[in-house]
Order: structure tokens, then C-alpha cells, then sequence
């Protein structure tokens, strides 16, 4: 796939293994390049054998050529605000993305794995987000008093004498 300016292997493709995208992240690809292999959700993996396309290539101008960074970039502004969402970007789905994935349970190794990153700290910022918005559920019902064990038992009338038996002394 040539888009936004990375080589990636179709899956089918003799080369991608295991039917996964292989690919080097452009960014810092001089210094330190990062070669990532991640599998396709269902739901991509049809819309893209729908889609015609060459063995390396998954987003194709309309004249057949793998797209730009820049031409991919603009074509999604477009579709953005078609949409109405003038305000979304690529990146913020990324992060909608990544949130998805810590509220439904992903544990920071698992969105370093999906996402790339090198280290935890950036995972964590979305686990912790997570796990505080899910403890805050789980413990709302603490702020409720209830009562437990005895709820169908009522109180007993008030005593008004001490019961104590008055009068000798010792």
C-alpha cells in the first residue's frame, strides 16, 4: 500500500503474512524505522475486497494512483464535512479509536500493541481515563445509604421506661 506514504503489503498478497498489513510507520522511518504488522477488523477486511485496487495499494486516486499523505489528508477533511463534522479530524478518530478500546478493557499493552507505541505512558493516559470513568459507575451506589439484611423487618416501638427494676440498694 502506498498510502500516506508507506509501503504496505495487502493481505492475500504472498508477502503479508499471516493475512496481516506489513508495513514501516513513515514517521521516523530515517532514524529509527518501526515495522508494524496489524490485523484487519472484519468490517474493513470487506469493504477492502470491495475495493479495486493493486497488490500494494488499499486508497487509490480516482486515476488509479496509490494516494498522498497530503491527498489522503484533504480527501478525509472533505468527507469530514460532508458529513457535518467540519471539526473531526484523522487523528481524533485515532483517539476515539484508542478510548474505544481502553473503556471496553484494553489493557495499555494491548493499545501499545494496536497503536504502535513504544512505551506505556501514552496508553496509560487512556487506561487511566477508563478506569476512573468505571470505578465512578461501580461506586455511585456507595453516595445511596440502603439497607441490607433486615429491609423487610420494621423498627420496634420506642421503650419508654428503662426496664430496670428500681428501689434496693446495695
Amino acid at each position: 500500500m502506498a498510502c500516506a506514504g508507506k509501503q504496505i503489503e495487502r493481505p492475500g498478497d504472498a508477502k503479508a503474512p499471516h493475512g496481516r498489513p506489513s508495513f514501516t510507520k513513515q514517521k521516523g522511518r530515517n532514524k529509527r524505522p518501526k515495522h508494524r504488522e496489524i490485523p484487519i477488523l472484519p468490517e474493513l477486511r470487506q469493504v477492502l475486497d470491495a475495493t479495486p485496487s493493486g497488490p500494494l495499494t488499499y486508497w487509490a486516486t480516482k486515476f488509479s494512483k496509490p494516494i498522498s499523505v497530503k491527498g489522503g489528508s484533504n480527501w478525509m477533511k472533505k468527507r469530514f464535512k460532508e458529513s457535518g463534522l467540519p471539526h473531526c479530524s484523522v487523528h481524533g478518530l485515532r483517539k476515539a479509536g484508542t478510548a474505544i478500546a481502553a473503556e471496553n478493557g484494553a489493557s495499555e499493552y494491548q493499545l501499545m500493541a494496536i497503536f504502535g507505541w513504544q512505551t506505556a505512558k501514552e496508553a496509560a493516559r487512556y487506561t487511566k481515563k477508563a478506569n476512573k470513568k468505571r470505578m465512578a459507575g461501580d461506586a455511585m451506589y456507595l453516595l445511596v445509604p440502603t439497607q441490607h439484611g433486615n429491609m423487610g423487618v420494621p423498627l420496634s416501638k420506642a421503650v419508654t421506661t428503662s426496664g430496670t427494676i428500681g428501689g434496693k440498694k446495695s
